[in-house]
């Protein structure tokens, strides 16, 4: 039966064998073919392909040694859309299926140029089909312009898989560049087509991004609309909370704190407001509720404090002050400062020297 169907016989004598011997229509020979593979590989009629799927309906299932079903040897060979027709509703799953090169049934009938109804009926079984590639990042209309498609084929698959026009395969051709390295002139129309197409899809999609910025834009605005309400709300509330006479440092504490909390209640993965010393604090507090700056009291004995981060948290880091020392001259003279702590002169034999005794403090 396999040599029956390899050597094309016809019908009657294909009927003959398998009333003789049914279970020949499921024996499979060493490279794993069935007389279905060898029927469709070498293009028998629909009535061999029925007779054969009537005694084993099956074998449209059955994969030979190249991971090929009879549908990707019948889509190989150009076969009537009968048999295809057939073979699909055996089998619709078959659309789906990949041999061994990730190629589907229409890789195959793209690449012989098969009618535009086998294109048509393949891809109302599994409409996918069009953006599926091989194992060399070929799409189906890549391959249809490779090997010289008409332009209703062509139409059909760029219409189907509209993004497919830009698409480029592993040798990074798109469908237009594979027409154009052709270089065929029965190709104009399809050339023209594409060149067409693609000018009016990338238009499109020009006008597509430009929304969805406008839209990302217009997001981005509410949110900081929210974070500058909550921000003028903090003012307030600092404002209200020194004209109570609290301490301003734990104020400031306070109000950055909630700055921070304010700025991590966003879904955006980085903080809105991050404040990492006193100053940032009190320029933000001071622009939210027109608060001064100079907010803390100038008397020497007050504690300094400075807002750190460690991992997105505040610690209050408390300052340490120098003690006032005294300096020597080269004679061995003391300098004296002022009363009010600003800076004094020491002069020694030939030089003057200024040093200041202010407070210092370090952080």
């Amino acid at each position: 039966l396999h040599c029956a169907c390899f050597y094309g016989a016809p019908s009657d004598a294909i009927s003959c064998l398998m009333k003789a011997y049914p279970r020949a229509a499921s024996h499979k020979d060493d490279e794993g073919r069935l007389p279905l593979h060898y029927a469709c590989l070498k293009g028998a009629s629909q009535e061999v392909v029925d007779a054969l799927l009537k005694t084993s309906a099956k074998a449209a299932l059955s994969k030979d040694q190249e991971g090929r079903l009879p549908l990707h040897h019948a889509c190989s060979k150009g076969a009537p859309e009968e048999v295809i027709d057939a073979l699909l509703k055996a089998s619709p799953k078959g659309a789906q299926s990949k041999d061994d090169q990730g190629r589907l049934p229409i890789h195959h009938a793209c690449r012989r140029n098969s009618s535009e109804r086998v294109i048509r009926t393949l891809l109302r079984v599994y409409p996918r089909a069009a953006q599926i590639k091989d194992d060399q990042d070929k799409l189906a209309v890549h391959h249809a312009c490779n090997h010289g498609g008409s332009l209703e084929i062509v139409q059909l698959l760029i219409q189907t898989y509209p993004e497919s026009i830009n698409v480029r395969n592993g040798f990074g051709h798109t469908p237009l560049a594979e027409v154009d390295n052709l270089k065929d002139p029965k190709m104009k129309k399809v050339l023209a087509f594409l060149k067409e197409f693609k000018k009016e899809h990338d238009l499109k999609a020009a006008d597509s991004d430009l929304e969805s910025q406008v839209s990302l834009l217009k997001d981005k605005v509410s949110s900081l609309e929210r974070s500058l309400e909550q921000v003028v709300n903090l003012g307030s509330e600092l404002k209200q909370e020194l004209r109570r006479n609290k301490d301003p440092n734990r104020v400031l504490d306070d109000f950055a704190e909630k700055l921070r909390e304010a700025g991590t209640s966003h879904v955006e993965p980085q903080p809105l407001f991050v404040a990492s010393s006193r100053s940032e604090v009190e320029k933000m507090a001071a622009d939210a509720a027109s608060v001064p700056r100079s907010i803390a009291p100038s008397t020497r004995s007050s504690a300094h404090t400075s807002l750190g981060h460690s991992n997105g948290t505040p610690q209050r880091i408390r300052a340490v002050s120098k003690p006032r020392s005294r300096s020597r001259s080269r004679s061995g003279s003391k300098g004296r400062s002022g009363s009010n702590g600003s800076r004094g002169r020491v002069t020694t034999p030939g030089k003057k020297r200024f040093f200041g005794f202010g407070k210092k403090t370090e952080v």
